[in-house]
């Protein structure tokens, strides 16, 4: 391989902080490659799956001229037909952005196979494949295919966008033959009248350490200013300014080798939106009017680690942009259309400040307009702050550490950190839902929909962080056993159910997760148990072993037929977990939802007994005496837990208890 002495550095550490070393020294490669691209797209969307990675990589036999085939919905890489229905079900509408890969160790860009990489895209967005596949390509295909149905396509926001990425080790020099046939195969595709953007990028190896040192490295921009003003002092923030800069000086912060960099977004709550009317009127503006720009546009917001001013410059260490990702973007893609920003310039309120929890409210704070409230706000509620440190200080035996990455990225320059130690939003809402949830069946779910089904029932205050921290350390060691082949891949497909029956196998039920006690006195136990053994390797095959004996009755008390789907079939968990005799758990007392209210009101009805209203949106809940013996007088304007009891299409507020 002709890689240079920079990115071999680069791929040898990342061969071994994701245990590749069992492979071969390309196809490690081609992984290298396909996630640093793709981490430009979602930063620190592979920390922790693995999976996904795998998915996308898809070079070998019959791979019609493709090392990596990426779909993405809304800014966020899928991998499954089911992970689409996930997201649309909470989004209701959808752009969809395809990415296909090639990457060669050559030191030149070739014509030959420039033009197979082509081809071989264009057969694959055809409803019929004419070239043999393998059963990669085949997947990604399938699901093409289905981003393409009647069913889909009334949810798109626009056409899906195209990006074709060749990665070689020379230098790109502009080849005009290659740039000829990239100019064919855009003509092609815009014919069809299915696509929106399609954009080639020509990565050689000076784009791609530029690449790899921007994914993992932190990196300061200096900007040169018109004007700035300090705005006033802060507790908790080492300095502020308000600064105005042009557009053209942005892009110094914007982009590196002409590309996007997207991990300057990575606290922005919401990814950029497209062709949105707003976005289309800041276009125009920058195209036809760009010295009203800035009148019209209400500026960005940065925070960064470090801010240093002097002689109209400004010096940036790790900007984030929290505030302002469709300015930017839309700044950049006239920058690409190469429109005139020489007059156009951008307000930037700039603040330094190393303290999370003031970054935080200013993500907030700037966040207002047409926010939702997703995943992207869960993570910096005081629940997941407190759990991000309480995995720091549990240890299992003689296991690795594990940690709560509750930040993109957040331990990406600590090299004691390896990326199998470490769960993130994703894994953990995954992992809960299906081990303590007792929803196996889901927990291959998108984070987005889980979050959105279990809102009111997972993430209380009131409930112990040791259930979480335990169905995250399970996930990342059978996750990591399995990764290492340890039983056989076919059990992949099934791995939430198998989880869930290592689990119960190893500590029978764990019941009710808002019994903080109990269940802390269950993970406590569990831990011991598996603080003992040293290793989960032979508790893995047997809870394998188990679960063909289970699918075998299964199928067995169904019928043939019901084989097929158990995945993601709620029956078969039950069945599973039942099967386990009188250890089975009993699932009307796994869990139920805390309602949290104040009471605005206690009267006496006509009887003489208590009533009274918590106040709740959309309306307000009705308790009564009767169902709540305990209450008194002394409730009204109290903090109050409380049970929902639905009767005769009436809700009324049961066990309700003082906080």
């Amino acid at each position: 391989m002709t890689l240079g002495p920079i990115l071999r550095a680069k791929l040898a550490k990342y061969i071994q902080d994701y245990e590749l070393t069992d492979i071969k020294e390309d196809d490690a490669f081609e992984l290298f490659v396909n996630y640093h691209i793709l981490s430009q797209q979602q930063p620190g969307i592979f920390s922790t799956d693995s999976d996904l990675i795998n998915d996308i990589t898809v070079g070998g036999g019959n791979d019609l001229g493709l090392d990596g085939i990426a779909i993405s919905l809304n800014g966020r890489l899928i991998g499954t037909k089911e992970e689409i229905d996930d997201i649309l079900s909470v989004y209701k509408k959808g752009k969809f952005h395809i990415t296909f890969i090639q990457s060669k160790n050559r030191e030149k860009f070739d014509l030959g196979e420039f033009s197979k990489y082509t081809a071989g895209v264009l057969d694959f967005l055809n409803e019929n494949v004419v070239a043999p596949i393998n059963d990669d390509v085949r997947r990604w295909h399938d699901i093409y295919n289905y981003i393409m149905s009647d069913e889909i396509i009334i949810k798109w926001e626009c056409p899906p966008s195209i990006d074709f990425v060749y990665v070689t080790l020379g230098l790109w020099e502009n080849n005009e033959h290659i740039l000829g046939n990239a100019e064919n195969t855009k003509n092609i595709l815009l014919q069809k009248c299915c696509f929106d953007e399609i954009t080639f990028r020509y990565v050689d190896a000076k784009t791609l350490t530029g690449i790899v040192n921007g994914n993992e490295n932190c990196y300061s921009a200096v900007l040169e200013v018109v004007d700035s003003m300090p705005l006033p002092q802060v507790e908790k923030v080492e300095n502020s300014s308000v600064i105005m800069c042009s557009a053209q000086e942005l892009l110094k912060l914007l982009s590196d080798e002409g590309i996007l960099r997207r991990n300057l977004f990575e606290d922005n709550v919401r990814d950029y939106q497209g062709d949105t009317t707003i976005n289309q009127e800041m276009r125009s503006t920058l195209e036809n009017s760009a010295q009203e720009f800035v009148l019209l546009n209400n500026g960005i917001t940065i925070v960064c680690d470090e801010m240093h001013e002097g002689n109209r410059k400004v010096s940036l260490k790790n900007p984030q942009v929290v505030n302002g990702c469709q300015t930017c973007n839309v700044i950049f893609k006239c920058f690409l259309e190469h429109i005139d920003l020489s007059n156009a310039y951008v307000i930037i309120k700039v603040i330094a400040s190393g303290d999370t929890s003031i970054v935080n409210s200013i993500v907030k704070g700037t966040n207002r307009q047409n926010i939702v409230y997703d995943e992207a706000f869960e993570v910096t509620k005081d629940f997941h702050k407190l759990l991000e440190i309480y995995f720091k200080e549990i240890q299992v035996g003689s296991y690795e550490k594990i940690y709560y990455e509750r930040r993109s990225k957040q331990y990406e320059g600590e090299s004691y950190v390896k990326p199998y130690q470490k769960a993130n939003f994703r894994v953990l809402i995954q992992s809960f839902v299906s081990l303590f949830l007792y929803k196996a069946e889901e927990g291959h779910h998108h984070e987005s929909r889980l979050l959105q089904d279990h809102a009111k029932t997972i993430f209380s205050e009131y409930q112990s962080f040791a259930p979480y921290y335990l169905a995250a350390f399970i996930y990342l060691n059978v996750e990591r056993l399995f990764k290492k082949k340890v039983v056989s891949k076919k059990y992949s497909t099934y791995k939430w159910q198998i989880m869930l029956l290592l689990k119960e196998m190893l500590g029978g039920p764990s019941g009710d997760i808002n019994h903080k006690k109990d269940i802390e006195k269950y993970c406590t136990r569990l831990i011991e148990i598996i603080a003992s053994k040293g290793s989960l390797e032979k508790d893995l095959e047997l809870a394998c072993k188990k679960f063909d004996g289970i699918f075998a009755k299964w199928v067995e008390t169904k019928g043939d037929t019901a084989r097929f789907h158990i995945k993601d079939n709620s029956e078969f968990t039950k069945f599973m977990v039942s099967s386990l005799g009188e250890n089975g758990a009993k699932f009307e007392e796994v869990a139920q939802p805390i309602n949290k209210g104040k009471v605005i009101t206690v009267q006496t009805d006509k009887h003489g007994n208590l009533f009274g209203f918590i106040s709740q949106l959309p309306e307000n809940i009705f308790f009564h005496e009767s169902m709540n013996p305990e209450m008194d007088m002394s409730y009204i304007g109290k903090e109050v837990l409380f049970d929902i009891l639905e009767e005769n299409g009436k809700t009324y507020g049961v066990n309700v208890r003082l906080i």
